[in-house]
C-alpha cells in the first residue's frame, strides 16, 4: 500500500477518535474547544509536513504558506470563540465598576454551554443583585434609615446571598 494512502487513513481515523476522546474527557467545557482546535491544527500540520517530506523540499514553496494559512485560521478561531466572549464579559465588569447598572450581557455569550456561558450568566445575576442593593441603599438613605436592615434581611432570605 502507498505510504501517502496509509498516512491519510491514519489521519482520517485519528480525527474522529481524537474528537470522541476529547469530548468524553472534557464534556462541553472550554477545554473541549481548545483541545479540538489543537487536534485539528496538529493533524493538519502533520499531514502537510508529511506531504512535504514525501514530495521533497522543492515543494516547500507552496506548503509553507499553506501551513501559515492553516495557523492563521486557527488563530482567528481562538479570537472569535474564546477571546472575544471573554473580552465582552470583562467589558461588562468594567462597566459595572464604572457604575453602569444597566449593562447588558451579550445573549450569544450567555447561550454557550461552557464555562464562558456560565460566567456570562453569573455576571448578569451579579449585576441584578448589585442594582437591587443599590436601590435598597438609596431607598433607605432617602426615606427610612431603619428600613434598610429589614430589606437586607428579606434579600438574604429570598436570594442566593449568604
Amino acid at each position: 500500500m502507498n505510504a501517502v494512502l496509509i498516512f491519510v487513513l491514519i489521519v482520517l481515523l485519528a480525527i474522529p477518535v481524537g474528537l470522541i476522546v476529547i469530548r468524553l474527557l472534557h464534556k462541553r467545557t472550554i477545554v473541549t474547544h481548545v483541545a479540538n482546535l489543537i487536534l485539528i491544527v496538529s493533524l493538519g500540520e502533520a499531514f502537510l509536513g508529511f506531504v512535504n517530506g514525501y514530495l521533497g523540499i522543492t515543494h516547500a514553496y507552496w506548503l509553507v504558506p499553506l501551513m501559515a494559512l492553516w495557523l492563521l485560521v486557527s488563530n482567528i478561531w481562538v479570537i472569535r470563540y474564546i477571546q472575544k466572549p471573554l473580552r465582552t464579559i470583562k467589558e461588562n465588569i468594567d462597566s459595572l465598576v464604572d457604575g453602569n447598572l444597566k449593562t447588558a450581557v451579550d445573549p450569544h455569550v450567555k447561550e454557550r454551554a461552557d464555562e464562558i456561558g456560565e460566567m456570562a450568566v453569573s455576571m448578569e445575576q451579579l449585576m441584578r443583585v448589585v442594582a437591587l442593593l443599590y436601590g435598597l441603599i438609596i431607598m433607605a438613605v432617602q426615606h427610612h434609615p431603619g428600613h434598610i436592615t429589614h430589606q437586607i434581611f428579606i434579600l438574604k432570605m429570598t436570594s442566593s446571598i449568604r
